[in-house]
């Protein structure tokens, strides 16, 4: 869908009629105005009645259709993130299998690695979510009051990892700030108004740690890979050829 609200955003901007826009982007569509529907009931319920009350409609889609692109990106990104330090486990574990089969203190060493850098990595792959969180809520913030931009922001967002999603949402209903609902986060402290701007502002504060500390990770890995490779062909040395120690 995120297509299609994109290209009906730009037909409509270029001054195209509603319904020859419609029939362009999907025979659906036009059929559901041809019989007298209003373009906003095509739109999801969450969107439905911010489209109703936005004056300028085409600018509307074209953000929608911003913000599901990068939501869609974000998703990836996650899912490849989750997936990367288990395939580098799994091919640490292969590599010593192969190698050196005797030596299990370097497979249990890279499980070692492995579960004291997930915290870590787990916690920038939250601030992705959470910036596509910030980035969704100031989307709907102009349209519904707080708690409910948030939920909608949640379910736009759909977040995998961040699972204090649910519970900022509960404290926004219970009548907490932004910033005390999101007091356990280490960068609360950057909210100091709940304003759109200033929200996609932090958005993009938290994407530029994430981007650093990914760029930190790619700089550091590549020496410490090289180091464990080179423990690695030493201990298998030490291990087919022992030195014998005259005494």
């Amino acid at each position: 869908m995120n297509g299609e609200l994109k290209k009906m955003a730009h037909l409509l901007r270029l001054g195209v009629p509603t319904l020859e826009a419609a029939r362009q982007v999907h025979p659906r569509w036009y059929d559901r105005l041809a019989r007298g529907d209003e373009l906003a009931t095509l739109l999801p319920d969450a969107l439905q009645e911010a489209a109703t009350s936005c004056p300028d409609l085409p600018l509307f889609l074209s953000k929608v259709s911003e913000n599901e692109d990068q939501t869609s990106r974000r998703c990836r990104q996650v899912r490849a993130a989750m997936l990367y330090p288990g395939v580098l486990l799994l091919s640490w574990l292969v590599f010593c299998l192969l190698l050196a089969p005797g030596l299990v203190w370097l497979a249990a060493l890279g499980g070692v690695v492995y579960l004291a850098l997930r915290p870590w990595w787990n916690g920038y792959v939250l601030l992705r979510e959470q910036a596509d969180f910030l980035r969704w809520l100031a989307f709907f913030l102009p349209f519904y009051p707080l708690p409910r931009a948030a939920a909608l922001a949640r379910e736009s967002a759909h977040p995998a990892v961040w699972s204090e999603a649910g519970a900022v949402c509960e404290a926004l209903e219970a009548g907490d700030t932004l910033a005390q609902a999101l007091d356990k986060q280490p960068w609360a402290n950057l909210l100091t108004v709940e304003e759109p701007s200033h929200l996609v502002f932090v958005s993009q504060v938290l994407e530029r740690r994430c981007n650093r500390a990914l760029s930190m990770l790619i700089i550091v890995s590549e020496p410490v890979g090289l180091a464990l490779i080179g423990v690695l062909v030493l201990a298998v040395a030490a291990w087919c050829y022992p030195l014998e120690v005259p005494w």
